[in-house]
């Protein structure tokens, strides 16, 4: 079998030196890179790639030249051959700029007890590298699908049912930019999915928000891993749920509602738990203050952004005024 490595992309190597050292010993390589020509090259000179480890504060230089956030420059190429988890060594990004904006999945670590829980992912897909060479090799398209298309001409609900009264088995690969999921299904139903940084049903659930992405399903490809143990049914009922909570909030908010940061919010972040796709929504606020432009901005999309701004506003972060007593432009000098 070919060797088996993990691209890491980090600026100070604080990661990348605890995850060689938490692994040492296994049968995998670790390799450092800091701009996409490395990139490029660890793609050309490794056998199998079991995942990209991309810090989100990690920049890079795009076709034009420009410097933009390392997994921006990735996302804006064609399919990668390996999944994506992106990182932060902070629990939020920059406020300053929209430049840092983090994709949703992306994963915090700030606080001692994060590295064991990143060593462990990559773990995971290292060794799923290793016992199932098959994935990544439809990962590297090098083989036929038995179904493709796009979730803009087929929602993932009705791909899954497709699967569902087949019932057939095989791995549903979905990619999103820079983002791939991985949903294997037995005699129909989901058996496993893997998102990022996060496995079973929560990465099945979130799967089933996306609404852009290509998908490609390998009939008879398994993994034989049962993390998701609810039925088919049930997977969707939960998806439905949480987009009717955010489509009965889209109601209450409308696009063009003019949302902002209350006075003092920095003071009101003590013990507030948010994850990457409300800090970026929080971050972007003061830059976009118009909802309909803060869903046109965010990598968490319309559904992601509106389940973010009801969460805000419920902790009290944000508020939301009327344009009649704005006196600050609608649009900022970033736009």
């Amino acid at each position: 079998m070919s060797e088996v490595s993990i691209i890491i992309v980090e600026q100070s190597c604080v990661v990348a030196d605890f995850i060689r050292a938490r692994l040492a010993g296994k049968p995998y390589q670790f390799v450092s890179v800091r701009d996409p020509a490395q990139f490029d090259a660890a793609l050309r000179t490794r056998g199998v790639i079991a995942l990209a480890l991309i810090d989100v504060h990690a920049v890079g230089r795009d076709a034009t030249g420009r410097e933009r956030p390392f997994w921006q420059v990735l996302a804006a190429r064609s399919a990668l051959t390996m999944p994506v988890v992106c990182f932060s060594g902070a629990p939020g990004t920059p406020s300053d700029t929209p430049l840092f904006t983090a994709p949703p999945e992306t994963v915090s670590v700030a606080d001692p007890q994060d590295f064991p829980a990143i060593a462990r992912v990559v773990q995971e897909y290292a060794e799923l590298a290793i016992s199932h060479p098959l994935l990544f090799e439809a990962l590297k398209g090098a083989l036929l699908p038995s179904l493709r298309g796009t979730l803009q001409d087929f929602s993932l609900e009705s791909v899954l049912t497709l699967i569902k009264y087949g019932p057939h088995t095989g791995l549903l690969l979905l990619r999103d930019g820079a983002h791939t999921g991985i949903v294997a299904c037995e005699d129909g139903d989901v058996a496993h999915a893997l998102l990022g940084a996060t496995s079973g049903k929560q990465a099945a659930v979130s799967l089933c928000q996306w609404q852009d992405a290509r998908f490609t399903f390998f009939e008879g490809l398994t993994l034989g891993v049962h993390s998701v143990r609810n039925v088919m049914e049930d997977l969707l009922l939960e998806s439905n749920r949480q987009r009717d909570e955010a489509n009965a909030f889209v109601a209450s908010l409308p696009p063009q509602s003019f949302v902002r940061r209350v006075r003092g919010y920095t003071d009101l972040l003590p013990g507030k738990n948010l994850n990457q796709a409300e800090w970026e929504v929080l971050s972007l606020v003061d830059h976009y203050h118009v909802v309909s432009e803060l869903m046109a901005r965010s990598r968490a999309g319309s559904l992601g952004v509106m389940q973010a701004l009801r969460k805000l506003l419920k902790m009290e972060l944000i508020e939301v005024i009327s344009v009649d007593h704005v006196n600050t432009p609608l649009m900022s000098a970033y736009s």
